[in-house]
């Protein structure tokens, strides 16, 4: 790099602070920039030549991992919305970190040395901490929070099925994702655009697309523990995993929990808490606190066309003893056949996924079965989990507090039900009301 472009950056911190980058980054950038500019002066007299070819293939975006060129010399983005993200998928890292970048020999290594900062501050850290890094809050290293995320992965119910966007360090808490307002296709309205038939030559009707934004902004998550210093010297179990496990666990619990329940008040709003999820009410006579087979085909039929290929049952669990009583009568030779069917584990309703999960209400209360299509539902992930940490709070306990903060955001794609041409008005998400 140049010196006048090394005097820049040492003299723009107006420019740095405009941009919300720090000037690590904003290096990085005027250097891909010039990189691109050489290149480009090469391809003036190198064009043809094969090495010229392989140096021009798409490279990604180092600094934000979110634009990549396509073959057509454009740009997507690269963190847009998909299902089943990896952690490095999500944030567009283009290989895994490892502990030794930071100069850690293991995350028990890492993980004493935040536990030891108070008492024996160590410099590895000190490009790790974030807000209240002298109290003992860092980030934790990609390894540790690509091994967090990426567990938990399998093991969710709404996360791996969402559209998840992911939030790189240093981009800001909030995300502003462009989308249509697709509210009513009675009057030839789809996907915010009314469209017309008309001869070749004829005149053209005139009319504007619908648009809106949808918001979000992170919200922190904050996981505690306290740890007796004892077990943490004494134990034959790797501190990593006996800390590690813990933390893992509970976010999991609580990210699913929010996605379905949450008020939006500080947290995601929660598909039960959406009106963009539709509600079957009980047949009548039906018997307080039970599920009968009118209320899945009443549950399907509010469900959008669009949303049958990925829709997927969740139940509460005091609801299989009901469940498991469904069935279907054919012919007259009194055969029965159960509406719930599965195999080493896995059930399925109506040739639908079913999920058996705590995060619902009881059976008998508005929602304690759910039929969703969680691939309408927008997740935020902000990169860079949090540890912090306090040997002095319980002291006289002999005891180390832990805490890890996750930010995120999360709520559904659309913002109600959707008027067919028929009148009918049907949603992505529909519970069962009350029994």
């Amino acid at each position: 790099m140049s010196r006048r472009i090394k005097t820049l950056i040492q003299s723009g911190k107006e420019v740095i602070f405009f941009m919300g980058i720090t000037k690590n980054e904003l290096v990085e950038l005027i250097t891909q920039q010039v990189e691109k500019g050489f290149r480009d002066n090469l391809g003036k007299s190198f064009g043809d030549s094969d090495m010229y070819k392989e140096l021009m293939k798409p490279q990604k975006n180092k600094m934000f991992g979110t634009l990549e060129s396509d073959d057509n010399g454009g740009f997507f983005n690269k963190n847009k919305a998909g299902f089943n993200k990896s952690y490095n998928q999500i944030f567009g890292n283009e290989k895994d970190a490892i502990l030794s970048d930071g100069g850690f020999n293991s995350l028990d290594d890492y993980i004493l040395a935040v536990k030891n900062m108070s008492i024996s501050p160590d410099v590895r850290l000190r490009d790790m901490s974030e807000g209240v890094g002298s109290e003992g809050g860092f980030l934790l290293p990609a390894e540790l929070e690509k091994k967090v995320l990426d567990a938990n992965l399998e093991d969710e119910i709404v996360r791996p099925r969402a559209q998840v966007y992911g939030l790189r360090k240093g981009r800001g808490n909030s995300l502003t994702i462009p989308a249509t307002a697709d509210t009513d296709h009675s009057s030839f309205e789809v996907a915010g655009i009314v469209s017309y038939w008309g001869e070749e030559a004829g005149t053209k009707t005139e009319t504007q697309p619908k648009l809106r934004q949808i918001s979000m902004k992170v919200n922190e998550l904050y996981a505690y523990s306290e740890t007796s210093d004892i077990l943490l010297e004494d134990s034959f179990i790797p501190i990593s995993d006996l800390v590690g496990k813990l933390f893992h666990q509970n976010l999991k619990w609580r990210f699913d929990n929010a996605f379905l329940n949450g008020t939006g008040g500080g947290q995601p709003k929660g598909i039960l808490q959406s009106n963009a999820c539709g509600e079957q009410s009980a047949e009548s006579g039906q018997d307080a606190s039970t599920i009968c087979y009118e209320n899945l085909c009443g549950m399907l039929g509010k469900l959008m066309p669009g949303s049958f290929k990925n829709s997927v049952w969740l139940a509460e669990i005091s609801t299989i003893p009901s469940i498991l009583k469904l069935s279907l009568k054919v012919g007259t030779a009194g055969v029965y056949f159960p509406v719930l069917t599965g195999a080493a584990g896995k059930f399925n309703m109506l040739y639908r996924p079913v999920i058996f999960t705590e995060h619902l209400p009881a059976l008998g209360s508005a929602g304690c079965l759910l039929l969703a299509d969680f691939s309408q539902y927008l997740i935020v992930l902000k990169e860079g989990l949090r540890l912090e940490t306090s040997r002095d709070f319980k002291f006289r306990q002999n005891q180390t507090v832990f805490r890890m903060v996750a930010r995120l955001d999360g709520q559904t794609a659309a913002t109600g039900g959707l008027t067919l041409k028929s009148g009918t008005v049907v949603y992505p998400f529909v519970k069962l009301g009350e029994v």
